[in-house]
C-alpha cells in the first residue's frame, strides 16, 4: 500500500515537513498511515468521495466526475479542496506533534 500514489504523496508531504524522519521507521509509517486514514475519514462526504476515487482508487478526474454525477470542473475543485483538507489535518494532527 505504501507504493500507492496517494499514500506515497502523503509520505513525501510528511517527510518534507519533518513529520516523520527521513529513514521512516516501521512505527512512524504505521502512525502516518493511520493519520492519513483518519484525515480521509473525517472529510465531508462530497470531498471524501472524490478523494477516494482519484487518490486511492486511481480513477481519472473525468471518470470520477461521471461516476459521482458531477461536472468535470466540480470534480477538480472538490479534489483540490479534499487534498488541502487532508494536508491541513496532517499539519494539525497528533502525528506532527
Amino acid at each position: 500500500m505504501r507504493s500507492h500514489p496517494g499514500i506515497q504523496s502523503a509520505f513525501e508531504y510528511a517527510t518534507e515537513r519533518d513529520l516523520i524522519a527521513p529513514d521512516k521507521s516501521e512505527f512512524e509509517l504505521a502512525v502516518l498511515k493511520g493519520c492519513v486514514k483518519n484525515a480521509v475519514e473525517e472529510l465531508p462526504d462530497i470531498y471524501r468521495a472524490i478523494y477516494i476515487a482519484c487518490e486511492l482508487n486511481e480513477e481519472t478526474v473525468p471518470d470520477a466526475a461521471k461516476q459521482l454525477g458531477i461536472s468535470h470542473n466540480a470534480a477538480k475543485t472538490r479534489l483540490l479542496r479534499a487534498r488541502s483538507l487532508v494536508r491541513g489535518k496532517l499539519d494539525h494532527s497528533i502525528c506532527s506533534a
